[in-house]
């Protein structure tokens, strides 16, 4: 049986229901990071163009708020070395994202993603599927590179989705990478 690994410390917390700046048509400009992680800049993520912004929808699931992404919408944040690796590499993170698919599943859509073509961490939908992906192909300095490792389930249209990955490099022994993705708690 596999056991669930404990959660890093955030580095980016986002909820829908604390600090959502938007418009009068309930466009998002700015998502705050809620982290509070002692001794991090706080980062947030933003989008200038009105035809990218998503929206914030005050009941989603269970009288929750949420924000809507529908197509080309997208948040952005600056280079932060809390999420993207740069020269540190990545030694450990987790991810935990909850959505709800829309009727399309089989084009791709990029849920989550960080780092660069060297070092990084994705998630997406594409071809009906929900797809975790981890790579390290040009380790940064005092690092092994390891391989690309990619983790895939089926996911329904119009469900709701809760994912949680976890990556614990292991400097010394890239094969003793794990990499362990879980959906709705299995």
């Amino acid at each position: 049986a596999r056991t669930r690994p404990a959660m890093m410390p955030r580095c980016l917390w986002l909820r829908p229901d604390s600090g959502v700046d938007m418009d009068a048509s309930n466009l998002v400009k700015t998502w705050l990071d809620r982290s509070n992680m002692a001794g991090k800049k706080t980062m947030s993520l933003k989008q200038s163009s009105a035809k990218k912004k998503p929206t914030y929808v005050a009941s989603v699931v269970s009288n929750q708020p949420g924000i809507r992404y529908s197509g080309a919408q997208i948040m952005q944040g600056a280079n932060n070395s809390s999420i993207n690796a740069d020269k540190q590499g990545y030694n450990a993170r987790s991810i935990f994202i909850v959505f709800q698919t829309g009727s399309e599943v089989t084009s791709p859509q990029v849920l989550w993603a960080e780092g660069d073509k060297k070092v990084g961490l994705n998630v997406f939908l594409s071809g009906g599927n929900l797809c975790l992906g981890a790579w390290g192909t040009k380790a940064p300095k005092n690092q092994i590179a390891w391989d690309p490792v990619f983790l895939s389930t089926n996911v329904t249209s119009n469900a709701l989705y809760c994912v949680q990955f976890s990556l614990n490099y292991d400097q010394g022994q890239p094969a003793n990478t794990s990499f362990d993705g879980y959906i709705n708690g299995v």
